[in-house]
């Protein structure tokens, strides 16, 4: 997993990630980021992946997508990164949004 990878799963408790039994079908399909967002009851998501089945989730769910990785800047999206470390300098870069999402 992504996270044990870059020694991040510390941060995410379990009930902050989706596995593939948790959601309908699998990405690129947007059910399992729109599962996470109804179950963080989250309002402005932000995906941020490094394949090309997550840009294709991404955009499926109406959320803007950040590419993290050696391969980001090969993908054709408005935000990427070659390092993680430097994700926080793209959030706070995204433009405020006017669809926002709710649940019940």
């Amino acid at each position: 997993m992504a996270l044990r990878q870059h020694a991040l799963e510390d941060y995410f408790p379990p009930d902050m990630l989706i596995a593939q039994e948790d959601a309908p079908r699998e990405k690129p399909d947007p059910a399992p980021l729109l599962a996470l967002v109804a179950r963080l009851d989250c309002r402005q998501p932000v995906y941020v992946g490094d394949t090309v089945n997550d840009a294709l989730a991404a955009e499926a769910a109406g959320m803007p997508f950040v590419a993290v990785g050696p391969l980001a800047p090969a993908m054709d999206v408005p935000y990427c990164l070659r390092d993680v470390n430097d994700l926080w300098t793209i959030l706070t870069a995204l433009p405020e949004r006017g669809r926002t999402y709710s649940h019940g």
